[in-house]
């Protein structure tokens, strides 16, 4: 069985969202949301999942970095989307997010590989949000995987959620969210952390395969990231990924 979680605040393109998946997919979905969220959902919304997860949300952390604070809600509400499924192969999208293909069908089985490596085999990602290495600094912008969504075999996506005591290490530091949750996973497998273009090359290259969000991978947003364009100067691409890994 797959299982394809979705995380977050309750949205309105969420039961369009939901309602698509269950075209394409035979497959356990879940909402994993705060307490107060419920009152916001419809019936017809609410029997679309086969479970819904509410959680006291934890409090934010003093950071400098506005997203940071909000971290530990982010990093909450992945993981215990995780620990409620069942499934071998796990998709995870946030709830503003509406996703027109098959993830599944999209994931292909690839070994992770690098002095970086944090998983046994990548994790699927789209595009938009994973920044060029060569873009920038790396300490601005090194490291920064996008978290849209994510699919990948299970062993490899409770790695990725199981962070929120290391998360809260970082939060003194001027790095962002997607950063920080990179050096979570680092410090899981005590990796050296070097913040620099080389080693957030590898990082990258050797933990996740990268489609365009949404023409390859066909992940929409809406609302706040509705017009965000998905070649933008500073993300990485499908076709810059795949040239990288034949040389």
């Amino acid at each position: 069985m797959n299982s394809l979680i979705f995380r977050g605040l309750v949205t309105k393109s969420l039961h369009k969202s939901v309602e698509l998946c269950r075209s394409w997919q035979d497959t356990e979905i879940i909402l994993s949301t705060w307490e107060d969220q419920y009152k916001l959902l419809k019936k017809e919304t609410v029997d679309l999942f086969d479970e819904i997860v509410l959680a006291k949300p934890p409090s934010d952390i003093n950071s400098s970095r506005p997203s940071m604070k909000t971290s530990p809600k982010q990093v909450a509400a992945y993981n215990n989307g995780v620990k409620a499924s069942s499934g071998d192969l796990i998709a995870i999208s946030r709830t503003d997010m509406v996703l027109s293909k098959n993830l599944f069908d999209l994931y292909k089985k690839k070994k992770a590989f690098g002095d970086m490596r944090v998983f046994s085999n990548k994790l699927l990602i789209g595009n938009i949000m994973t920044i060029n290495p060569d873009f920038g600094h790396p300490s601005q912008w090194g490291f920064r995987a996008g978290d849209w969504f994510q699919c990948g075999e299970r062993e490899d996506i409770q790695f990725f959620a199981d962070v929120g005591e290391n998360m809260a290490k970082f939060s003194k530091t001027p790095f962002g969210t997607e950063q920080c949750w990179a050096f979570s996973l680092l410090t899981k497998k005590n990796i050296n952390i070097e913040v620099d273009r080389r080693s957030a090359w590898q990082y990258i290259l050797g933990n996740y395969s990268v489609l365009d969000t949404k023409s390859s991978a066909g992940v929409i947003p809406i609302g706040k990231w509705e017009n965000q364009p998905e070649y933008s100067i500073e993300y990485l691409t499908e076709r810059l990924c795949e040239d990288l890994l034949k040389v």
